[in-house]
């Protein structure tokens, strides 16, 4: 069994928040996606990293692996966040995350 990772996010109705959830390398964005829906209690439809929406049979580990500190974003919509809505993400955290990047 490979070693879980630690993936950062932030959802599109928790402005200012970010969340951590360990899974494994293999997990695809789509069941990343369910994860975090389970956590949250919504239905979330999209995931994003950096600004672009990725499709749900990638697997996070190849996104994650260009920057660890990267913050995925899960939206109830296909639109992407807003730069003012990740960097009040970024702000609201100190340490490790303030150099999370979009």
């Amino acid at each position: 069994m490979s070693k879980k990772i630690k993936i950062i996010y932030s959802c599109s109705d928790h402005p200012a928040k970010s969340y951590m959830v360990m899974v494994q390398p293999n997990t695809t964005c789509k069941e990343l996606l369910q994860t975090i829906s389970k956590r949250q209690k919504e239905n979330y439809i999209a995931l994003f990293f950096q600004g672009s929406q990725i499709n749900d049979e990638d697997e996070v580990y190849d996104f994650w692996a260009d920057d660890p500190e990267s913050i995925f974003y899960a939206s109830t919509n296909t639109d992407p966040p807003t730069a003012d809505f990740m960097n009040s993400v970024i702000e609201a955290k100190s340490g490790s995350l303030s150099s999370a990047k979009l």
